[in-house]
């Protein structure tokens, strides 16, 4: 959830110079990454996470025809968790300034200047 959401809120994030506690910062300066470097990586380990969840669901013990369905909604339940957020991410005026539909598609993002940040919906 968290390489997702990180990865969106970042560049208002760096506008706002609010941005130290942001993953991408985070590898950025740990592997001295730069920009591309570091999305490139929290993609990776993204994929990772979401391989090994995938995985893990698909394999999941068998505990039983009562214990069983709880089991999986519970699991379904992480896993729309995590595709709402995305989905949120996007759709809210929030990190992408009414162009997250477009930026969805396209996965491209200008960095916003400082004084962009402050813009508020109106």
């Amino acid at each position: 959830l968290y390489c997702s959401q990180d990865i969106c809120s970042y560049n208002v994030e760096q506008a706002q110079g609010d941005d130290l506690h942001n993953l991408v910062t985070i590898v950025m300066n740990q592997y001295d990454f730069d920009l591309p470097g570091a999305m490139k990586w929290i993609g990776k380990f993204h994929d990772s996470i979401a391989e090994k969840f995938l995985s893990t669901y698909k394999n999941l013990p068998d505990w039983g025809p009562v214990i069983n369905p709880q089991i999986l909604r519970y699991v379904d339940g992480l896993g729309n968790w995590v595709r709402g957020n995305d989905s949120w991410s996007f759709e809210s005026w929030r990190y992408f300034r009414g162009k997250g539909l477009d930026i969805e598609k396209t996965r491209w993002v200008d960095l916003m200047l400082q004084e962009e940040a402050a813009i508020t919906p109106k």
